[in-house]
């Protein structure tokens, strides 16, 4: 099994900074509700559902920073819901189509879809795990993730809402956590699989009278992905080895077949809107089966052109969301990349394929290509599966997207040209990103080391890894032999928790941290003859982020002991400090080098305005409200900011001309910030 650590991963994107403004224009979608001082938006977030509307010419697609709702057919966008203060988690169309339901934690809110904005906001008493419209479209339920039930009652007007909470299973679900939920088509049965008096438990009730019709009492962790059949007669499940069973609803016994496909894990499954299809998807791809009432179960597989059972994305891994059109002739599959591909269910040749839903973004680059300025985005990719693409925003087309599929998760050069797998034996796999081939192994550390951190040097040259044993090895992937490590670096007494090179890879800084007795260090080592030269002791807690200015003269580190401090490289001495920033993902230095720019867990980027000599402590933080914030100030976070993003800020990059920042996001998307623009604004306030 291998493990992959990426500091670049997928996807690349590809932007001409020369005419951004002029090219930009043309991709509309780029444009579609933006943060104030925000010139594009990349990426359209993370997917967390996806649903058909009633006549299958459109589908909706949850996503982490609103709904995209697409022409069915081609796959065109239609509409962009914006909710800039929180993910969509699951989304549901009214029976007639001209509303959308959609839910985030607790809250839903109702679309009005034509006007692209809620008229009423809901409240549910828990999480929201189900949500589901009536047929006749008179009432909007929700399932808990406890089993909470509340119904919703459309009055003659829409704005008129009554509701009533359903109470079953008496005392018994309090506490409990449902692992996965269904809601029969009839809306008769609720069918759980939910941790309870320490052990998984799987239940169906009657929701009018609150008794159960199945209830298994053994330890059923493994069961997940409930689906009803069309005809709410049959309840599917998944299981953890690839096993899917029937539960047969019409008798008072419970009675359960199952078939196992394969022996690959069990992720997701569908039933089509006519029964006439199921497809369930495992590790080894999307299996697709046919109705047949004589067999037990009744299906048999789709068979291919090879006389074989039909597997769409055979051997990937990635398919973790299935929807079928109405009329039963589209699947819909979406990757955890975010990639979306219809089939023909007849033909069941692929049609369309969207790849701007983006994964968490992880790392930004600037850099040339082909002798042209561009702007090319990196972003971490968790499976391994690593996804290369690039936009030409001069015709406002996609040029291409690749896939470096490498299993587990690793680590990218800053160049961007250099990845390195981590496998379980404890050698590392060096890959080219560009001609997608493993040039070289680098042997010498630990196995089995799942704490193990890795970093490249900017020209992919050298690689550091440091892990659990307090040990770090730096390889040099020029050098011919690399079953050893160039330098073997001793001198932490505490698992290394982070690493980074210095902009020209000469230094080597590294910290680590003693959970025990709250010791944390950051040493700096000299990559010329890998000697330390010195050793930092100030932070009280675990250092989670290192960050070089653009010269290497001054390393920046922040901590979750709320301090942000800043370090003089030759000589190791605190040039000054920032209180009270709780939750540092990300650090850059803006292109006048008087200016840290901060980027958090909440979405928000902060500025630090220091006198870069750095002679004397000058901290001024300045900030200011983009995107329709209120100033506030709170006590764990007391400095003023501003915000786009919905997700934590992962990265942030200027371009070489300084007069774009790129700021990279958790939820998928990346904004194209005018840096005068927002200068401009910090200074008006």
């Amino acid at each position: 099994m291998k493990r992959c650590y990426f500091i670049y991963a997928v996807p690349l994107l590809i932007v001409n900074l020369f005419t951004l403004d002029a090219s930009l224009a043309q991709d509309y979608t780029t444009q579609w509700h933006l943060p104030e001082g925000v010139i594009a938006r990349l990426g359209r977030g993370l997917v967390y559902d996806i649903k058909y509307s009633p006549d299958g010419s459109q589908f909706a697609v949850a996503t982490s920073i609103g709904i995209w709702i697409y022409d069915a057919l081609a796959g065109k966008d239609i509409k962009f819901l914006n909710t800039p203060d929180n993910r969509i988690n699951i989304v549901a169309f009214s029976p007639d189509g001209n509303m959308i339901a959609s839910a985030s934690g607790s809250e839903v809110l109702l679309w009005d879809i034509d006007a692209e904005k809620p008229f009423m906001t809901l409240t549910a008493p828990a999480e929201i795990k189900i949500l589901s419209f009536s047929t006749d479209g008179t009432k909007l339920t929700c399932v808990g993730n406890e089993g909470q039930i509340r119904v919703w009652n459309f009055g003659t007007k829409k704005t008129q809402m009554e509701f009533e909470d359903i109470k079953f299973g008496s005392e018994y679900l309090i506490g409990s956590w449902f692992k996965s939920v269904a809601v029969s088509p009839d809306g008769q049965l609720l069918a759980a699989v939910f941790f309870a008096q320490r052990a998984y438990q799987f239940r169906v009730w009657n929701i009018k009278t609150g008794k159960y019709l199945i209830s298994v009492t053994s330890n059923d962790k493994h069961r997940t992905g409930l689906v009803f059949s069309p005809d709410s007669e049959i309840l599917a499940s998944g299981g953890h080895i690839g096993a899917i069973r029937f539960a047969n609803l019409e008798f008072a016994k419970r009675q359960e077949t199952s078939i196992r496909p394969t022996n690959s894990r069990f992720i997701t499954l569908t039933f089509s809107p006519k029964g006439r299809f199921l497809a369930t998807a495992h590790g080894d791809g999307v299996r697709l089966w046919k109705k047949a009432v004589e067999r037990k179960p009744p299906w048999t597989p789709v068979i291919g052109e090879d006389n074989h059972q039909l597997i769409l994305n055979k051997g990937k891994n990635d398919i973790n969301k299935l929807a079928f059109s109405p009329d039963e002739t589209t699947l819909l599959a979406v990757s955890s990349h975010g990639t979306i591909r219809a089939w023909n269910t007849i033909t069941w040749n692929q049609g369309f394929c969207l790849t701007k839903h983006l994964r968490s973004i992880k790392r930004l680059k600037f850099s040339k290509v082909d002798g042209a300025l561009t702007h090319v985005l990196t972003s971490y990719s968790g499976s391994g599966n690593i996804r290369i693409q690039q936009w030409d925003m001069n015709l406002a087309e996609q040029l291409f997207t690749e896939y470096l599929d490498i299993k587990g998760s690793g680590t990218i050069s800053l160049a961007g040209k250099t990845v390195v797998c981590n496998n379980w034996d404890g050698s590392l796999d060096v890959w080219d990103v560009q001609t997608k081939q493993q040039f070289t192994i680098l042997k010498g550390q630990p196995t089995r080391d799942p704490h193990n951190q890795l970093t490249i040097s900017s020209d992919g040259k050298i690689v550091a890894s440091g892990g659990r044993d307090t040990v770090i090895r730096v390889w040099d992937t020029t050098n011919s032999d690399m079953n050893m490590p160039q330098y073997t670096l001793k001198g932490h007494t505490a698992p290394i928790w982070r690493l980074a090179f210095s902009p020209n890879g000469k230094t080597l800084v590294s910290s680590s941290w003693n959970a025990t007795n709250w010791e944390s260090k950051i040493r700096i080592w000299n990559m010329t003859d890998g000697t330390p030269s010195h050793t930092i002791t100030k932070h009280r807690n675990r250092v989670e982020t290192l960050a070089f200015s653009p010269d290497g003269k001054i390393l920046v580190s922040a901590s979750n002991d709320s301090t942000i401090r800043l370090w003089n490289t030759v000589n190791a001495t605190q040039i000054s400090v920032i209180r009270n920033q709780n939750g540092v993902r990300t650090l850059q230095f803006a292109p006048d080098d008087k200016t840290l720019l901060i980027g958090k867990w909440n979405g928000t980027i902060h500025l630090a305005n220091i006198d870069i000599n750095y002679n004397l402590p000058l901290v001024n933080l300045l900030s200011s409200m983009l995107n329709g914030l209120k100033n506030s100030i709170s006590k764990e976070d007391p400095i003023p900011f501003f915000r786009g993003h919905i997700g934590a800020v992962s990265e942030l990059k200027f371009s070489p001309n300084g007069k774009i920042l790129a700021s990279g996001s958790r939820d998928g998307t990346i904004l194209l910030w005018d840096w005068e623009k927002v200068q401009q604004r910090l200074s008006d306030n």
